[in-house]
């Protein structure tokens, strides 16, 4: 009978260590993009010609505790992308701008190389485990991408505390991007399209008008004779 409740109480303890982040499982800590200001919009329209479009980073440590996180970004396609002139804004939630310890430079490419970014708590100790936070605002510069549609993926490389580290994330939370031609270009295309139809008809017109002419000419000399 003892064997029997050991037993058991040993199955439901490797259970609890497989389920339990807090009791030694498996923790898997995520990041998502969204539109900047909301707290799950992900995806937008935007006129071609734009200046900039902002997202921000929203992170779950997993139930970790957390000190230092790094991760980059990718796009695709890939390499059409560039941060505008200020890439990255803490928001204090929890990380503040005194724990930005890499940023992408002004202008870099949206991608491993240019867009890897390092949060390093400044002072003693670990923030307390946290989700959903929205921890940073990345502003990018959109202003001469062609009309199209355009994912941005963050992909976590680290997480880091006093006792651990974490090198497997999620599945990343991309954000899908779609530039639409400008209202007034479309307008042109459609005016000049229509001007060229226009232009066209009266051409075949004039040319069935002259050679009406010639024949009238031909006739009445035929007659004269």
């Amino acid at each position: 009978m003892k064997r029997r409740i050991f037993a058991q109480l040993g199955i439901a303890l490797c259970l609890a260590l497989l389920v339990s982040p807090s009791l030694g499982g498996t923790i898997v800590p995520t990041l998502s993009f969204v539109e900047s200001g909301t707290t799950a919009t992900k995806s937008a329209s935007i006129p071609a010609g734009t200046a900039t479009f902002s997202l921000d980073l929203v992170a779950d440590t997993g139930g970790l505790p957390v000190s230092g996180l790094q991760y980059y970004f990718v796009t695709s396609p890939a390499n059409t992308l560039r941060f505008s002139t200020t890439p990255v804004v803490a928001l204090f939630t929890p990380f503040t701008t005194s724990d930005l310890f890499a940023v992408p430079a002004s202008g870099a490419l949206v991608n491993r190389a240019g867009a890897t970014t390092v949060w390093f708590k400044a002072s003693a100790g670990d923030y307390a485990p946290f989700s959903g936070n929205a921890i940073g605002k990345y502003t990018f510069n959109t202003s001469l991408l062609p009309p199209g549609a355009y994912i941005i993926t963050p992909v976590g490389e680290e997480l880091s505390n006093t006792n651990t580290t974490a090198s497997v994330f999620g599945s990343p939370g991309s954000f899908s991007l779609t530039i639409v031609p400008e209202p007034g270009a479309s307008a042109l295309l459609i005016l000049g399209g229509i001007s060229l139809l226009a232009r066209r008809k009266p051409r075949r017109g004039v040319s069935f008008s002259r050679r009406g002419k010639r024949d009238a000419k031909i006739w009445l000399l035929s007659e004269s004779f």
